[in-house]
């Protein structure tokens, strides 16, 4: 469940100390805050019947692995939108105007 991290040591070393140790304290309690999420979703599931977690597709020894699945997918999900809604605010390049297409549209009627 580790985060991708694209910064560079060089990025790292320019930032203040202050910052750097704000910044571990940040992903520290974002660890906490998806291991505590993980074990809640898992202690939640096992309180179902053996009969219950078989029609959601889920069996009871393979329980922590199914939730592991499902974070990664949850996580995969939310990078990916992030990622799209990024290349949706960033400014179009200028686009140069299509030579081929008409200006107007000619209606024909057939029949």
């Amino acid at each position: 469940m580790a985060m991708l991290n694209t910064e560079t040591p060089a990025d790292k070393a320019a930032r203040p100390a202050k910052i750097r140790t704000v910044d571990r304290w940040r992903n520290a309690y974002r660890e906490w805050q998806r291991e505590r999420d993980f074990i809640a979703i898992v202690a939640c599931l096992a309180r179902l019947s053996d009969r219950r977690l078989a029609m959601i597709g889920m069996r009871r020894d393979d329980l922590i692995h199914h939730v592991d699945r499902m974070v990664d997918t949850a996580e995969e999900e939310r990078n990916t939108a992030a990622e799209i809604l990024e290349l949706v605010d960033k400014k179009p390049v200028a686009q140069r105007p299509v030579s081929n297409v008409p200006e107007t549209a000619e209606i024909r009627s057939f029949g």
